[in-house]
């Protein structure tokens, strides 16, 4: 089944989409966090929401598909309050995003199968510029700016 955002290409074709979308601040027990590999360099794993999902849904429905995790497997710590606009390039065009964050703690096993598409990180020794295509996103700078310095 297409999502909802490649129907939708099909029929405006190369017009701008205007899609809500989900990130997650991914940390395991011990405080480190999960950095997507993706085409363009390293960044947070992010959905877009399909019809009829709440926020919460496209998060579960994002990390069952990335990361193989059933609810389970992790908590939902907290909601960021921030929310921003932004233009990305996805695999079905250029879309405008309104994005929200969730940081999320991983207390399951991610099976192996799904260890390929990241790597993890301490958040403390994170340079900024390895997420150099998230920066723009302000929930990434609070929870970095929360994390107890060297």
């Amino acid at each position: 089944m297409e999502n909802y955002e490649a129907q939708l290409r099909k029929l405006v074709g190369a017009k701008l989409l205007f899609v809500p979308w989900v990130w997650a601040v991914v940390q395991d027990q011990e405080g480190q966090l999960l950095v997507a590999i993706k085409e363009v360099g390293l960044g947070l794993p992010g959905w877009p929401m399909e019809i009829g999902e709440q926020f919460q849904d496209t998060v579960a429905r994002g990390l069952q598909t990335f990361l193989g995790l059933a609810p389970e497997d992790y908590r939902l710590e907290k909601q960021f309050a921030t929310t921003t606009q932004r233009h990305i390039r996805t695999s079905y065009g250029e879309v405008q995003t309104l994005d929200i964050g969730y940081l999320i703690t991983v207390t399951g096993q991610i099976p192996r199968n799904k260890q390929g598409d990241f790597t993890w990180f301490y958040g403390e020794k994170l340079c900024q510029e390895l997420l150099s295509f998230d920066q723009s996103l302000p929930f990434l700078q609070q929870y970095l700016q929360g994390l107890p310095k060297d």
